[in-house]
């Protein structure tokens, strides 16, 4: 078991640095910076999981190397996750690319669990009580990460304040965040997570 009970589910937000040996905030998450900061740090001084998606493709993942983190590809075979899971504190998904925006969105590209079987068997073996999801593209990419924790019997909190919504949906952060609890996601804002679950 990790030492929290909470799991962190980062939903797009950051990608590797040239070198490949740091992950980087995407420009898209300016608004939301400071609180993933502190999100980060939360994970960091926990010790606890860290599951990201990227948009980040298998070859190029070939050249990443982040500490403590492990690169999981769409296709790839059996995982000894038990094992894994004591090695690495970060694991990142990669998604599906299908071309043009318009196209992924079509295809829902954006929905890891519908393309990488390994985003299922990870959360199962993860063993933690409760994830807590934030991200951009609340209506696409994170809508869709939670749909598929709660389709797996996960017990799901979104970070209200540390999503961002997609100018794409045409709709407003506060009814991206009601369809999400209409779903059966919990609601709750940054402190909750570092108030009520620091050790």
């Amino acid at each position: 078991m990790r030492p929290s009970s909470v799991g962190l589910f980062d939903v797009d937000t950051r990608e590797p640095c040239t070198a490949g040996t740091t992950l980087t905030f995407r420009r898209q998450v300016a608004s939301i910076r400071t609180k993933l900061s502190r999100i980060f740090s939360f994970h960091y001084a926990t010790g606890g999981l860290m599951v990201a998606t990227t948009c980040l493709n298998a070859a190029s993942a070939r050249n990443v190397r982040v500490a403590c983190t492990r690169f999981v590809c769409i296709g790839e075979g059996h995982i000894d996750w038990p094992n894994e899971l004591r090695q690495h504190r970060q694991f990142i998904l990669e998604k599906q690319h299908l071309g043009s925006p318009e196209c992924n969105r079509c295809c829902r590209a954006y929905d890891v669990f519908q393309w990488n079987p390994n985003a299922r068997a990870l959360v199962l073996a993860a063993g933690v009580d409760t994830w807590c999801v934030f991200g951009i593209s609340l209506e696409y990419c994170v809508r869709a990460t939670v749909r598929g924790l709660l389709t797996l019997g996960q017990r799901v909190v979104v970070l209200s304040d540390a999503v961002i919504s997609s100018r794409l949906a045409g709709g407003t952060l506060e009814q991206g965040l009601a369809l999400l609890a209409a779903d059966g996601a919990r609601i709750e804002r940054t402190e909750w997570l570092l108030r009520d679950h620091a050790h």
